[in-house]
């Protein structure tokens, strides 16, 4: 019988191969740069998303007009009250459908009447928006 001859220089095995690179990745913070750049660049973009909102006509609403003209709770839309402290989609929906249900709202007070508006959000609310008396 002959006899086995090693190989000077093993061939790696496909396990090693991949711990190798595995480890040559996660070495050294120049590694992690891509990532963090893509993070970045995502969030910036998440928040672009979340100033920005579109009315049923598709117009564009920024958040930053909202400083300057009071939002109008009888009258706004689902996406423009999203624009609102603290008012997300499901309760933006809640608050044109208890609106569409029981008539306008008279003032902050009356507009606790939707299920998730309590004092502190509709006194946060107050402060940008208004209860015009026509619907």
């Amino acid at each position: 019988m002959a006899p086995i001859r090693k190989r000077k220089h093993p061939m790696p095995s496909r396990a090693n191969k991949t711990r190798e690179q595995a480890r040559d990745w996660t070495q050294g913070p120049a590694a992690w740069a891509p990532i963090l750049l893509l993070l970045i660049v995502s969030s910036f973009g998440a928040v672009r998303a979340a100033s920005t909102a579109e009315t049923s006509n598709g117009a564009s609403l920024a958040a930053a007009p909202l400083q300057e003209s009071r939002v109008d709770i009888n009258t706004a839309s689902a996406a423009r009250l999203q624009l609102l402290p603290r008012i997300g989609p499901k309760l933006a929906a809640r608050i044109v459908e208890d609106r569409d249900a029981n008539g306008p709202f008279a003032d902050s007070d009356d507009f606790q009447r939707v299920r998730g508006i309590g004092p502190k959000t509709a006194e946060r609310i107050a402060v940008v928006a208004e209860f015009s008396q026509h619907h």
